[in-house]
């Protein structure tokens, strides 16, 4: 299985960089394969042109098509937030 993890920080020494660092980790050491987007690293200029023929912009976007995204369902998800707000005392 290959992750493709996407670090919005524009700091590399960020809390949320250093949380990202550490889930990679986690899932290498799991045997995941690890592909990384750093948004800082892209043109700031083609960015805000929203360039796709900038070299950086369209590797970026080409990282993002090979990631095959699983996703849960919007029911799933209001399931389990639902069952996490209910206890036996409620029925």
């Amino acid at each position: 299985m290959t992750v493709l993890l996407i670090a919005g920080s524009p700091s590399e020494r960020s809390r949320s960089a250093a949380l990202l660092d550490a889930a990679g980790q986690r899932l290498a050491g799991r045997g995941a394969h690890l592909d990384q987007v750093h948004i800082r690293d892209l043109s700031p200029q083609a960015l805000l042109l929203a360039d796709v023929t900038h070299r950086s912009v369209s590797q970026a976007i080409d990282q993002v098509a090979r990631a095959q995204v699983e996703r849960r369902s919007e029911e799933g998800r209001e399931g389990n937030e639902c069952r996490s707000w209910w206890s036996p005392y409620d029925q």
